[in-house]
């Protein structure tokens, strides 16, 4: 299983992120743009904290605690709302703002590729 360096995933999202933002822009309109963009920058915040918690799983032997689960739970209705909001008050398009949620993910994709190129 190759090893994956977080700050290189963070920093092919953050490439991602401005060269799709940059190219919705140039199809569509600065509003889409915008909403790619803000899909993009809860993606990177929810990969950083899903690091953030395999950090702390990881460097103890006790279960977690109430608060751990509790930022777990909280999560995903906090990423609710802030779609929510951004598609219901900015007027963005949902199909723009979704593909900008999978930019961490495609930055991983990359990071694998990366890896076992780099590997041989």
């Amino acid at each position: 299983m190759p090893e994956l360096n977080y700050g290189r995933i963070e920093r092919i999202t953050i490439v991602l992120a401005l060269a799709g933002a940059l190219v919705t822009f140039a199809l569509t309109s600065i509003r889409d743009a915008g909403g790619f963009l803000m899909g993009a920058l809860i993606s990177l915040g929810s990969f950083r904290s899903w690091v953030k918690i395999a950090g702390m799983l990881g460097a103890t032997e006790k279960p977690p605690g109430v608060a751990s689960a509790l930022f777990l739970a909280m999560r995903y209705p906090a990423i609710a709302v802030a779609v929510y909001v951004t598609i219901k008050l900015l007027g963005i398009t949902p199909a723009a703002l979704g593909v900008g949620l999978l930019v961490s993910f495609a930055a991983i994709l990359v990071e694998l590729v990366y890896g076992r190129v780099s590997s041989r």
